[in-house]
């Protein structure tokens, strides 16, 4: 509530992202939308520490997504940028569904981990992977799910 709502675009959960970091324990390690990144692709955040590189991608969505609607829809983007690096990706979705009467879910339950097969046959001796994260957005108080 007092929010952006449906108005808020990726690039506010970016740099809302981006803010938040920059006063945590890794803000020495970051960087702000990294062009040609891998195949030429712009990734929104990117961490970097020592030997260690974790591509983190950013969406907003207006519709209520399920870990599978993520895998058809965006995970094959942000496990491109983990490759050759080092095996783990971050992808995080800003859902801006109407939630007027629902409860949110357990923050437990907004994470995922992906690997999506790529589009060789050979074996795989290091398999890259995705965290996802939805972030319900446009959340209400929760008295205002409440009917008086």
């Amino acid at each position: 509530e007092g929010g952006l709502g449906e108005e808020a675009i990726e690039r506010d959960l970016q740099d809302d992202m981006f803010a938040y970091f920059q006063h945590s324990k890794i803000a020495d390690g970051l960087d702000h939308e990294k062009s040609k990144f891998v195949d030429g692709g712009r990734v929104d955040i990117v961490y970097r520490k020592d030997i260690i590189t974790i591509p983190i991608e950013l969406k907003r969505a207006l519709k209520q997504h399920t870990f599978e609607s993520l895998e058809s829809d965006y995970i094959a983007q942000a496990q491109t940028y983990t490759a050759g690096h080092d095996q783990l990706g971050i992808f995080a979705v800003l859902e801006l569904s109407d939630k007027s009467s629902q409860p949110p879910p357990n923050i437990r339950d907004w994470f995922k981990f992906h690997h999506l097969i790529p589009s060789t046959g050979m074996p795989l001796n290091s398999p890259d992977y995705i965290v996802s994260v939805i972030i319900p957005g446009n959340r209400r108080s929760p008295s205002a799910r409440s009917k008086y």
